[in-house]
């Protein structure tokens, strides 16, 4: 079976963090995109530690991301998780979803 590209938006809070954990030890889920908007430009081992190490997964760049961007991100994913506070989560979600992106929101 081929591996659905994954992407997570707020990748580097708690929820984040939790996602990167279960989507790598997935056998259908392949991590192709993390998202977090303080720590954009950083590399994913910087903000979650428990990534070092990981081959795959230590050196992904944590991009920003603006609701206009959410065409162009939809393109490069098959399922995008939402780990963002409400409001924030039905912006950026609504907008992935309406770009044709699989959405699944983990906001309150």
């Amino acid at each position: 079976m081929t591996r659905l590209r994954a992407g997570i938006v707020g990748a580097g809070g708690y929820t984040g963090a939790e996602l990167i954990r279960l989507i790598d030890a997935h056998p259908h889920l392949e991590l192709v995109y993390v998202a977090a908007r303080e720590n954009a430009g950083k590399p994913l081992r910087e903000v979650i530690p428990s990534t070092e190490g990981v081959s795959g997964l230590a050196d992904m760049q944590l991009e920003a991301l603006e609701v206009s961007d959410a065409p162009e991100v939809a393109k490069r994913l098959d399922i995008v998780f939402t780990a963002l506070p409400h409001a924030a989560s039905a912006r950026i979600g609504g907008a992935l979803l309406d770009a044709g992106a699989q959405v699944v929101d983990l906001s309150a």
